[in-house]
């Protein structure tokens, strides 16, 4: 792994306000192409942040990366080698993690040929991908919208978003059971019709929380709204906050840590006739409706707009990747955490899992490096499978005591072959289940 290389300030600030006794300080790590407006969405079985897309201008990328949030050594992007007919690139679209399908749906965007309004899926258990085609009216072809997963629905909810004419000013739902599309009626004092915003998810409350963007004028936004999910009586409010809030944006980044109800807002831009570009951090309490700044030592991140923002619920940071900065496209990935007073920005976290699971990276090279996450102690089977469904090598053929645990496959069978590069399956057996997590072993 490649280390953080940052200057990091000798004595950590610590904040007041909502988050009092907070010590946090940004970090980074090198990311992967420079680009902005891609996605990263949470695989919470996985646990990983999964990264699609973006553009820097001229290009429209198509790639897929996975930083891993279990590591013993921290933060490093890998590679996802992908199956199935690619998407199309693009930037400016949504995508969203469906923890019953295992999947992540990405939708519309801006591609090397226009604005679009494509579905596709992403097989987090095989890493292939395959166009879907909903039943219904589909929402038209559209850039800088907003999109979330709802578990009280399993639904995908898309929000306004721009096409090349004008803003939307429309809620739609894709139905992720019967694969439709559906127009959500909405009651209540519509929000002005917007792109460029920021929308999370508060399961608390079952609302979608949606934050700022620019409007049909051109005019940046600063206001927040919640858009209630309870079926048959989805109603749009305007929420009364206090404190000092960000400062009029769009194109920022965010996240939600659902845990304590905290909306975190990163950077983003303004455009009084020149763009001025913001590199500050925001957090809305959304218990108390307090908006505070907060003040992370540390080495910045430059001032961006268009950078994906993510939530890493196992060591509670806020992950930042990429983005436009008044220089170029970047694609540095940030940190910062939100945790605990005195917690550090990354530790190893400890799971706890009501089934048991297998994590080994999408792509590796030897020893590969698995990690197996169990509900308790037990007899416990994990073996390494070629793709005919034979068993190639046997790591793991006993009684374990821990939770959790690391194995490694030297690349070799049981016969002490040298096994050749391809894809393989590393399979766990335990408590009378099982889990796999295919992966390709490089040369």
């Amino acid at each position: 792994m490649v280390k953080a290389s940052v200057s990091v300030a000798a004595v950590c600030l610590c904040i007041v306000g909502a988050s009092s006794g907070i010590c946090m300080e940004w970090r980074s790590i090198p990311g992967m192409g420079t680009r902005g407006l891609p996605t990263m969405v949470v695989d919470t079985a996985d646990r990983s942040i999964v990264m699609f897309g973006g553009s820097n201008g001229t290009e429209y990328h198509s790639d897929v990366w996975e930083l891993l949030l279990d590591t013993l050594e921290g933060y490093s992007w890998l590679p996802v080698r992908t199956g199935g007919t690619l998407p199309p690139g693009r930037s400016g679209h949504t995508a969203i993690y469906d923890p019953v399908g295992h999947q992540m749906v990405i939708f519309a965007g801006r591609a090397a040929s226009g604005k679009v309004a494509d579905v596709w899926s992403f097989n987090l258990a095989t890493d292939a991908w395959q166009q879907l085609s909903p039943s219904g009216v589909p929402p038209g072809p559209r850039a800088w919208h907003t999109a979330a997963y709802c578990p009280t629905r399993h639904s995908m909810v898309v929000v306004d978003g721009r096409s090349d004419v004008a803003p939307y000013d429309e809620v739609y739902e894709l139905l992720l059971d019967s694969m439709k599309w559906r127009l959500v009626s909405v009651g209540g004092s519509h929000p002005t019709p917007r792109w460029g915003h920021a929308m999370e998810y508060d399961p608390t409350s079952n609302r979608m929380i949606v934050f700022g963007g620019e409007n049909a004028g051109g005019v940046q936004m600063n206001d927040v709204w919640a858009l209630d999910l309870a079926p048959g009586s989805e109603t749009w409010t305007e929420l009364s906050t206090s404190g000092q809030p960000p400062s009029l944006r769009a194109a920022m980044a965010s996240c939600f840590d659902a845990e304590a109800r905290k909306f975190f807002i990163f950077g983003g831009s303004y455009y009084p006739g020149y763009f001025i570009f913001y590199n500050d951090l925001h957090v809305l309490d959304l218990g108390s409706l307090l908006w505070t700044e907060l003040y992370p030592s540390g080495s910045l991140p430059t001032e961006r707009r268009c950078a994906a923002g993510a939530y890493d619920f196992s060591n509670r940071n806020f992950v930042v990747f990429a983005g436009q900065s008044y220089y170029d496209w970047e694609n540095d990935t940030y940190y910062v955490g939100t945790g605990s007073p005195g917690a550090s920005e990354w530790q190893p976290a400890t799971p706890k899992f009501d089934t048991p699971s297998l994590f080994v990276p999408s792509v590796a090279s030897c020893p590969v490096r698995l990690r197996y996450f169990l509900s308790g102690p037990g007899e416990v089977k994990v073996r390494v499978i070629d793709v005919a469904g034979r068993v190639v090598r046997q790591l793991l053929d006993g009684k374990v005591e821990g939770q959790t645990g690391w194995l490694e496959w030297d690349g070799t069978t049981d016969s002490r072959e040298r096994a050749p590069a391809g894809t393989y399956v590393g399979y766990l057996e335990a408590a009378g289940r099982g889990a796999g997590r295919r992966f390709t072993l490089a040369e």
